[in-house]
């Protein structure tokens, strides 16, 4: 009778760790399908392998259009549970649903997608939307394009109970910003590049989470980064280069120190001050 238990408490043990197996590998295929597998590089940048796979495929050389391509954000198309609302200077679209715009390009080429919004209060958290392009995602990093929320302190004084200081209570700023369409895990530093043939084409924004006011979308090539080589090299012929007593920055908050920092999170605190150290 023991021998019997043993074996099947062995085979019990069997079993759970096929499961387990099994359950790990349909995990890892569907994470795998979800985010595009594995990345590769290319140059300076580390490209997720679906977004690399859409680079090749298209043909990428290194070579953006010149144009801009201006969607009328006032014109557009709203379906599912989308709340779509037109103030006459931009669209409020809520956490779910989809909108859609269609748009005329000129010229054939690659282009990044800058989009001017305006959070709307929710819940605090990122506003997260896929993105499609003529009615399908392009790449994997598509499927999430995170929008920032923008914080700072509540109370330009900082509170002090016995010997500790209380961080301020945080306040959201409703603010306009204009950002380029990115990796939400910023697995590379360049903005997400697009493919457009001349003609006609829809972009749409399918909400996952959190509401938004959308100001403006162009496609457009963002201006390219200087290298430090050549920013140091001009600077250089501007400014005299500093030859003084070294300066030290502190990291934490000295007397008074900087106040109201902008950040992408209630939970984030930062207090900085850069005193010279005689």
């Amino acid at each position: 009778m023991t021998v019997i238990n043993k074996k099947r408490k062995k085979i019990t043990v069997m079993a759970i760790i096929a499961v387990a197996a099994v359950l790990l590998c349909v995990f890892v295929f569907f994470r795998k399908t979800e985010e595009g597998g594995s990345y590769s590089g290319s140059g300076n940048e580390f490209y997720e392998s679906s977004y690399q796979e859409y680079l090749d495929e298209k043909g990428f050389q290194g070579v953006m259009s010149d144009s801009t391509v201006t969607v009328d954000v006032g014109s557009f198309t709203a379906k599912g549970d989308m709340t779509a609302e037109w103030d006459g200077n931009g669209v409020a679209t809520s956490e779910k649903g989809s909108i859609t715009w269609q748009f005329d390009v000129e010229e054939a080429g690659f282009y990044n997608i800058c989009v001017t919004y305006r959070p709307l209060p929710g819940t605090g958290s990122q506003i997260n939307r896929i993105v499609y392009l003529d009615d399908e995602i392009c790449y994997g990093g598509m499927r999430q394009i995170t929008f920032n929320r923008i914080f700072t302190d509540a109370d330009t004084e900082i509170a002090v109970k016995g010997d500790n200081e209380v961080r301020p209570a945080s306040m959201e700023l409703y603010e306009e910003r204009s950002v380029y369409v990115e990796d939400s895990q910023r697995r590379g530093s360049e903005p997400y590049k697009v493919y457009l043939e001349k003609g006609k084409h829809s972009l749409t924004f399918e909400s996952t989470k959190e509401p938004m006011e959308i100001l403006g979308i162009a496609f457009k090539s963002r201006d390219k980064v200087r290298s430090y080589a050549d920013t140091i090299g001009e600077l250089s012929g501007k400014y005299k280069i500093y030859d003084g007593d070294a300066v030290y920055c502190q990291a934490e908050r000295v007397m008074d120190a900087t106040k109201e920092i902008r950040r992408s999170a209630a939970s984030v605190t930062i207090r900085t001050m850069c005193p010279t150290r005689s």
